[in-house]
């Protein structure tokens, strides 16, 4: 299955609700607008993809830049994040969407401040 960054260009197109319908389990718009909005996404790197129980898994590393408060809430004052997060996929419509979101196997955190 090749993994394409709908959600990342969703989201630096300011296009919520596309971003929105990558997610299986999605909640409110106003929510992940909210979350988002001031974000850009970044040098996006692809740096593994396996199957697991049957399902698709991509670890990916990109970073974002967003308006301090946007950023991971340990770190309020922080603009620029390096993400290196784990995608697992399930299932939904015949469709493969983001199900699980977290750090890479290897890594206590998801995310560290970048300058």
């Amino acid at each position: 299955m090749p993994f394409r960054p709908r959600q990342y260009q969703a989201v630096n197109d300011a296009d919520y609700s596309s971003a929105l319908a990558q997610l299986a389990n999605p909640g409110s718009l106003e929510a992940f607008q909210d979350g988002v909005e001031t974000s850009e996404i970044s040098n996006l790197e692809y740096l593994s993809t396996m199957e697991e129980a049957g399902e698709p898994v991509i670890d990916v590393s990109f970073t974002s830049r967003q308006e301090a408060g946007k950023g991971p809430k340990d770190r309020p004052d922080e603009t620029c994040t390096q993400w290196r997060i784990r995608y697992q996929f399930e299932p939904r419509d015949n469709m493969w969407l983001i199900g699980k979101v977290g750090p890479l196997l290897w890594e206590s955190q998801a995310d560290s401040p970048c300058y």
